[in-house]
């Protein structure tokens, strides 16, 4: 079977409050999976990368470094809808 897949990215950190900490935070990610869940999306697993972004041309000037730039996404699939 063939799969389409999303990505949907989401923030590193939540921020909250100290009497919920830890079911505030995760409360945003079931959130977010159970509305795509509703839309044939399966949840597949939560992944990071990090991209590099270059100065511009002042900044390449004075000598400004490449900034590292953390993203956290989760992904998702759904079978693929085939043509008849």
């Amino acid at each position: 079977m063939n799969y389409e897949y999303k990505c949907v990215s989401f923030p590193l950190s939540v921020t909250v409050d100290k009497a919920h900490s830890l079911e505030s935070a995760i409360q945003g990610y079931q959130d977010k999976i159970n509305v795509l869940s509703k839309d044939g999306w399966e949840f597949v697993s939560s992944d990071s990368l990090t991209t590099v972004q270059n100065p511009g041309c002042l900044g390449g000037l004075f000598g400004q470094a490449a900034t590292q730039i953390p993203h956290k996404f989760i992904i998702f699939r759904k079978p693929e809808q085939t043509m008849l």
